[in-house]
């Protein structure tokens, strides 16, 4: 709602015109339709960007260890800590790891020493493979489902 009053503040200042002399209106008005484009500008520009959410802007990013993970502990992304699982190996905590997928919401995380290409598609493989085991796991646990007791 107030992103609409911000929008449309130029509109609303032609009110102005109505109650006061143009050339009283004038000085007033000016300042509020330049902070309006200016805003409109900075609207628009920002809807462009690309979208930062979700399990494609995890993959690759380094992340701390907050807990010990053997098999299963917690990692630290952007200030909020994650339960994360390790592909059979131990990390202690402290260590900088590397998030390479997901299994719902527990962060699949790798050594840094291993490498992840994210070149040739490696990335999107990734992605693409981490869907799909969640896809799959979704898909079994309603198959296990009866609708009484879901």
């Amino acid at each position: 709602m107030e992103m609409m009053i911000i929008m449309f503040s130029p509109l609303f200042a032609l009110v102005l015109f109505l109650f006061l002399p143009f050339w009283t209106a004038l000085p007033i008005y000016i300042p509020i339709f330049i902070f309006g484009v200016i805003v409109n500008f900075k609207m628009m520009k920002s809807m462009k960007l690309p979208v930062k959410t979700g399990l494609e802007e995890m993959m690759g990013q380094e992340v701390v260890v907050t807990d010990d993970i053997d098999p299963e502990g917690k990692v630290r992304f952007k200030d909020e800590i994650w339960a994360a699982t390790a592909k059979g190996e131990r990390l202690e905590q402290g260590k900088k790891v590397r998030i390479v997928g997901s299994q719902g919401l527990m962060l699949v995380v790798a050594n840094t020493e291993e490498k992840i290409n994210p070149g040739k598609g490696g990335l999107a493989k990734a992605v693409n493979t981490a869907r799909r085991n969640e896809n799959t796991s979704a898909a079994t646990d309603m198959k296990n489902c009866d609708f009484q007791s879901c």
